[in-house]
């Protein structure tokens, strides 16, 4: 297993480089060795991580940059847990989720994190509501930007940050355009007539909006007061209970 985890290290630092040859000089093993650690995770996992096709210039399959970022990303996770463990007073690495439309608040808070509060390492992702749920109650996430407190537990860091509505988009075309968590709520009322364009991407379905048209919503930019109408929605920050209380208490006095 050591062996295992020695060579996927290797795999990681590898596949920033186009090939084996450019690899090699950086990596601090020779040509013939890394082709050997390659062959060998791939008979391990049974996959094909370099696509040699071209004999002199083989270059790396989506398998292997998969397989990288999947080692590099619990690795991350290890070395902050593995910090929790031996007692740090308050976490250097941070596991951040957002909605996509919650980035431009998200990302101050990050910033300071980095800039102000000794955090050095920070993976900020974005998730529709649902997998965003799922992976901070799984303890995946540390600190989370969301519209919603996950599941029924009531969690003792919380912050409302401000309210978000979401606005109506009436176009001359009848397609439907609704994000993922949208469709599974509403999907038992549709018709089975009715054309509709699923994403979890905001970006993807403004962009259909504004090429294509079609009805449906997309939440408004974030801002201090509730507005009267009834779509609209909390913005909440929302950290593990285990984050440091220390930390904790300097994100409360980030202005929103």
């Amino acid at each position: 297993m050591e062996k295992v985890s020695h060579e996927l290290a290797v795999l990681a630092r590898a596949v920033a480089y186009k090939n084996l040859s450019g690899a090699s000089l950086h990596v601090g093993v020779s040509q013939p060795q890394l082709s050997r650690i390659i062959k060998r995770l791939e008979e391990t996992f049974s996959v094909v991580l370099l696509d040699r096709s071209a004999k002199r210039n083989a270059t790396w399959t989506s398998t292997a940059y998969r397989l990288a970022e999947f080692y590099s990303k619990k690795m991350r996770i290890f070395d902050r847990e593995l910090e929790a463990l031996i007692g740090a007073t308050q976490s250097r690495q941070l596991q951040v989720g957002t909605l996509e439309g919650l980035m431009n608040v998200a990302m101050p808070f990050s910033h300071f994190l980095l800039d102000k509060a000794g955090v050095r390492l920070i993976e900020m992702d974005v998730f529709d509501l649902d997998r965003l749920e799922e992976q901070f109650s799984r303890g995946d996430l540390d600190i989370i930007f969301t519209s919603r407190e996950p599941g029924k537990k009531k969690h003792q860091n919380v912050r409302t940050l401000g309210y978000q509505s979401l606005d109506p988009v009436t176009g001359a075309a009848s397609t439907l355009v609704m994000s993922t968590f949208e469709y599974g709520s509403k999907r038992d009322k549709l018709k089975g007539a009715e054309k509709v364009l699923i994403s979890n991407s905001l970006a993807i379905r403004r962009s259909w909006f504004q090429k294509f048209g079609g009805q449906g919503t997309i939440p408004s930019e974030p801002r201090r007061a509730r507005s009267s109408s009834r779509d609209t929605e909390p913005v909440l920050m929302i950290a593990s209970d285990t984050l440091s209380p220390v930390l904790w208490k300097q994100l409360m006095g980030v202005e929103a």
